[in-house]
C-alpha cells in the first residue's frame, strides 16, 4: 500500500510504499504541494499544474547546447 510522506529534500508531499497506489496518493494532495524529487509512477505529470512544463525546460537546454556548438571555432 502507498501512503503520503514529507520529502526530506524539498519538504513537499511525496509517497512511499509498493508503487501500485501512487495515483491515489497524488490525487489526495492539493496542487502545488507535490514533491518532484522522485517520479510519480502512473500519474499524468502534464495534468499536474504544480510542476513547470518539462518540455520547455528540455527545449531551452537543447537550444543552449546548440548555441554553444554553433559559436565554437574549430
Amino acid at each position: 500500500m502507498c501512503y503520503e510522506v514529507k520529502c526530506g529534500n524539498c519538504s513537499k508531499k511525496s509517497w512511499e510504499g509498493c508503487g501500485r497506489h501512487v495515483a491515489a496518493v497524488h490525487k489526495g494532495i492539493p496542487d502545488g504541494q507535490h514533491c518532484h524529487c522522485k517520479p510519480w509512477p502512473g500519474v499524468d505529470s502534464a495534468a499536474d499544474s504544480s510542476k513547470p512544463s518539462s518540455q520547455s525546460h528540455y527545449y531551452v537546454e537543447s537550444h543552449d547546447l546548440l548555441g554553444d556548438l554553433n559559436n565554437e571555432s574549430y
